[in-house]
């Protein structure tokens, strides 16, 4: 069993509290391990005026929690505007691409052996 775990993006759009998400993200994962359920955290970018930047709690929960953090894949497929509909959602090519590239983090983990 596995859950890829890519919340947090409607928290930072309505600018709840870090410290909030943080503690949703850990609750999450909490529950899902004791399901005995692998996880693989997604970091979701911070959208600001300037750009895409990453989140340290991410990091962070990755960190405490023990579990493997697919970072900046977010961040990178929203930076190309070939890639998404808007300015927070990717389109058909970003879904395949993250897609890819969570398949490969997958094989990394070991979790797909093929």
């Amino acid at each position: 069993k596995l859950m890829i775990l890519c919340s947090g993006g409607n928290d930072i759009l309505q600018k709840k509290p870090m410290e909030e998400l943080k503690q949703n993200l850990k609750t999450m994962i909490r529950m899902a391990k004791k399901k005995n359920i692998d996880i693989l955290l997604v970091s979701v970018p911070n959208i600001g005026l300037f750009g895409l930047s990453p989140l340290k709690l991410y990091e962070e929960v990755a960190e405490e929690e023990n579990i493997p953090l697919l970072s900046g894949m977010l961040a990178d497929i929203l930076s190309q505007p070939s890639l998404k509909n808007d300015q927070i959602h990717p389109n058909a090519s970003g879904y395949k691409k993250m897609a890819e590239q969570i398949y490969e983090t997958m094989k990394e983990q070991g979790w797909i052996t093929n």
